[in-house]
């Protein structure tokens, strides 16, 4: 998503949380008995400006889209004829102007409700459970996971996504047990029970610290060795890789696709690589040596590239998840 999408996406969805919210002011006040004098959503000069009803409510649309308000005759910001003064907002009983006040943010509470609800019987995507190969030396490993394994449950809880996964690693981790029973189903579709035992964790753990500890990843369709981004100021800029390059062999070993990359640097903080590229039809070769970082307690290689990915993510990695309306 570009920047300026982001910027449009973000104005629409103000422009319908505020319209929301001072339409719930309008109607309560309106079905009280206040008079409301404007309605507008923005701030600064008007745009458009209509008036209608009965009580010719001046419609507003203003030229900054960060808020909005409901102007209602008050006694207390100018004088009210005799006339008028059972139907200024001042005027009224303590319990109309509650509900007068509330219902703004009463209405963005349903909203939600409708919305999420909408989204989940229509469907959300989202990652299945499928394991990379594990972190060597890791939990992971000793308990035999593979690369493409699938995670079905924790503990015998039933998981279909990866977000479950992490949420209830991490629940684990945290209530201090020391070992952790995974089903799983295996790239050739034998299902089986494995046990990764560990250490005793603190707490202060995020889902994504919990599973590095266990050395579990994310598995996704190989990607060309090709550098999509850099990092300003980060070991990559700095040895004069560029976007685009397509990355041949490290230390004279060859680089398959991104993930052999990230890992000959995982393992290679502060070491100096020798990094071969094709550029432009020529190979050219380079010197980077990884930074230092912590992750889940273990110190680790970064060089700030990030790959260039596909398009279209792999739909066999995905699964779409619907709830009924109960």
């Amino acid at each position: 998503m570009t920047l300026a999408n982001t910027v449009l996406a973000f104005l629409v969805a103000i422009l319908i949380l505020v319209t929301a919210h001072e339409l719930g002011h309008f109607f309560v006040a309106r079905w009280c008995g206040v008079k409301v004098l404007r309605f507008s959503v923005g701030f600064g000069p008007a745009l458009l400006t209509r008036k209608l009803g009965a009580d010719q409510t001046e419609w507003v649309l203003a030229a900054v889209p960060l808020g909005g308000y409901v102007r209602m005759l008050d006694g207390r910001e100018a004088d009210v004829p005799l006339a008028l003064r059972d139907r200024s907002f001042d005027a009224q009983p303590v319990i109309k102007r509650m509900a007068i006040v509330l219902a703004g943010p009463m209405v963005n509470l349903i909203l939600a409700a409708i919305i999420y609800t909408g989204l989940n019987l229509y469907g959300v995507t989202e990652l299945r459970p499928v394991l990379d190969a594990p972190i060597a030396g890791s939990p992971a490993a000793d308990a035999g996971l593979m690369v493409k394994t699938t995670v079905l449950a924790v503990n015998d809880e039933p998981v279909a996504t990866w977000q479950e996964l992490q949420l209830k690693v991490l629940d684990q981790v945290l209530s201090k047990a020391t070992s952790l029973k995974l089903t799983v189903r295996n790239s050739e579709g034998d299902i089986g029970p494995r046990v990764l035992d560990f250490v005793q964790q603190s707490e202060g753990l995020s889902d994504i610290d919990a599973l590095a500890l266990l050395g579990m990843r994310l598995y996704r369709a190989p990607v060309e060795p090709v550098i999509g981004t850099l990092q300003p100021g980060k070991p990559a800029e700095i040895a004069g890789l560029r976007t685009g390059d397509f990355i041949q062999a490290v230390n004279g070993k060859p680089v398959p696709e991104w993930a052999s990359f990230v890992d000959i640097v995982r393992q290679s903080a502060g070491e100096a690589l020798s990094v071969s590229v094709l550029r432009d039809g020529s190979t050219v070769s380079l010197i980077a040596v990884p930074e230092q970082i912590e992750e889940g307690g273990v110190k680790i290689g970064r060089v700030g590239v990030g790959p260039r990915l596909p398009r279209a993510p792999d739909p066999s990695l995905q699964v779409t998840i619907q709830y009924s309306l109960f």
